[in-house]
């Protein structure tokens, strides 16, 4: 009959060894919350519930820029009729109840308005 050590004896069991997981180049937000075409169609917007602004090149479906500021969820995005620039909002209860303004050829916010009380 085979002897066994006691289980206090034996080895701890191996564990599969995991490599660090890098942070995703280019992470995309988890929901889509708004969207918005620009004057003439040739960008898009969308807002996110992490609080991101993305500009898309419609022709090659491209993101063009990240704009971030909001740390809430982004409830609206509009175009101004120019094209020019980009409104967006995030106003929900608890989230930071701004207007953000930016520019969209350098994707660099221009103003922030407050809303909330």
């Amino acid at each position: 009959m085979a002897q066994h050590a006691p289980r206090d004896a034996l080895p701890p069991p191996q564990q599969p060894i995991t490599p660090p997981v890098p942070p995703r180049q280019n992470a995309r937000p988890r929901a889509v919350t708004s969207v918005a075409f620009s004057p003439d169609g040739r960008q898009l917007a969308s807002g996110s519930d992490g609080g991101t602004l993305l500009l898309w090149d419609t022709a090659t479906g491209q993101c063009t820029a990240t704009l971030e500021g909001h740390w809430g969820t982004v409830t609206s995005v509009a175009f101004s009729p120019d094209g020019r620039q980009l409104a967006s909002s995030c106003g929900s209860r608890g989230d930071d109840e701004t207007l953000w303004l930016w520019d969209t050829a350098t994707g660099q916010c221009t103003a922030t308005l407050e809303v909330g009380s």
